[in-house]
Formats: structure tokens, C-alpha cells, sequence
């Protein structure tokens, strides 16, 4: 399985926040490094947080947060 993005609808159209979920957290680390090569922490603001294992053990979800611009 490859990681789930869901989209979450915003009302600032510069803030991209997503929902991430997959079987394994090293599947959410990789895609989340390979966000923070194109979208730099520093200026994008580009962050993942609440990285938990769902109650069955089976899913791993995390959220993602990052501005459109780095202005």
C-alpha cells in the first residue's frame, strides 16, 4: 500500500492540509522528506504532526500542513 493523501478543505487558499494515512510510519517519513525537498521547511512552512497507529495496529495516519508560497 502507498500512502493515502486526503485533501481537507480550507479556507485559505495558501494553506495545503492534508490527511495522510498508510501501513507503515517509515511510508508517511518518506513521503513526508520527499515534501520537504520541494516545499522547504523554512519559507513553506512545510510540517507533519500527529503521527499515531489507529487502534487495530494496521494503519499508521498522520497530518500534513504546508504554505503554497514561501513569501
Amino acid at each position: 500500500m502507498s500512502v493515502v493523501r486526503v485533501r481537507k478543505e480550507m479556507i485559505l487558499s495558501s494553506l495545503v492540509k492534508e490527511h495522510w494515512t498508510s501501513e507503515s510510519k517509515e511510508e508517511l517519513m518518506q513521503i513526508f522528506e520527499s515534501e520537504e525537498r520541494s516545499y522547504p521547511t523554512q519559507g513553506y512552512g512545510t510540517m507533519i504532526s500527529d503521527i499515531h497507529q489507529d487502534p487495530t495496529g494496521l494503519l499508521w495516519h498522520a497530518d500534513f500542513m504546508r504554505f503554497t508560497s514561501c513569501d
